[in-house]
């Protein structure tokens, strides 16, 4: 009787022990959970991969990144926080991810333009196009001589396919730093072309997005076109062979009501004068 009393006082403490266990770990937690923080909602996903917050990001080659003339280049990109995306010169909207030939007659400079929740970022691969005019004059079978590089073109066709439009961020004319590059090669390519062709002249064009009123749109691209002739002033391009004109929204090259549209129409075109 007394082994038997022992070992239900023992199960007994054994229980008592667990409850009181029990309730002061609940108790604990009732306590803890008025001051801890309820749980963060994971952050969602965006479009491009990876989380919806930061700037965009992206990986953005050109190959060969020097080439001949006539040769292609693959452009290569893949975007990370990015619901949409650009490139310049020519392409236009693309996918967040994806390769695209292009074949550059000149040197140029390709910019990729990302947009998402995080806000806007911008990554550039350039191309060398070995025997290009900013690369200097060629001696070759297509050489006068005086060493200069004649065109193979009229003037309104190497104009049409060598001079790259400019483009410029809403509501501004000042050119943005990832086109300066490009325009100081159109300043390189205007030398040679208004030294090879002597009748040469050149209009160039301001062109706006739809927002904004007619009468704003058409000052603004004015302004644009004016920021242009300026600077190729300012590098001894003679002005005297070259128009301005503002379109505004006139003649937009791309129709659709968004912003990636909207980039491409921001821009200032190059078009031989007759």
């Amino acid at each position: 009787m007394r082994y038997k009393t022992y070992s239900q006082e023992i199960v007994f403490m054994r229980i008592t022990s667990s409850l009181v266990l029990t309730a002061l770990a609940f108790a604990t937690l009732l306590g803890c959970s008025k001051s801890a923080p309820y749980p963060m909602a994971p952050l969602p996903i965006g479009p491009g991969g990876g989380y919806s917050t930061g700037k965009p990001e992206a990986v953005f080659t050109a190959t060969p990144a020097s080439i001949e003339p006539g040769e292609t280049v693959r452009l290569q990109w893949s975007s990370l926080r990015a619901d949409e995306a650009v490139i310049e010169p020519g392409a236009g909207t693309v996918p967040l991810k994806g390769s695209l030939e292009v074949r550059p007659t000149t040197d140029t400079t390709y910019t990729l333009w990302l947009r998402g929740p995080g806000g806007e970022n911008t990554v550039t691969a350039r191309v060398a196009v070995r025997s290009s005019l900013s690369l200097g004059p060629t001696v070759d079978e297509n050489a006068d001589r005086s060493g200069r590089r004649l065109f193979s073109g009229t003037f309104e066709e190497e104009v049409s396919s060598r001079l790259q439009d400019i483009y410029f961020d809403y509501d501004s004319n000042s050119v943005r730093p990832d086109q300066q590059a490009t325009l100081d090669e159109n300043v390189r390519t205007l030398r040679a072309l208004f030294e090879e062709f002597q009748q040469g002249r050149i209009i160039i064009e301001g062109h706006c997005d739809e927002r904004g009123s007619s009468e704003y749109n058409l000052a603004l691209g004015d302004r644009r076109a004016q920021s242009i002739v300026e600077y190729l002033g300012q590098q001894g391009v003679p002005l005297g062979r070259i128009m301005l004109v503002g379109y505004g929204e006139e003649m937009p090259q791309c129709t659709q009501a968004n912003e990636a549209c909207y980039r491409l129409n921001r821009r200032a075109h190059f078009n031989p004068r007759p």
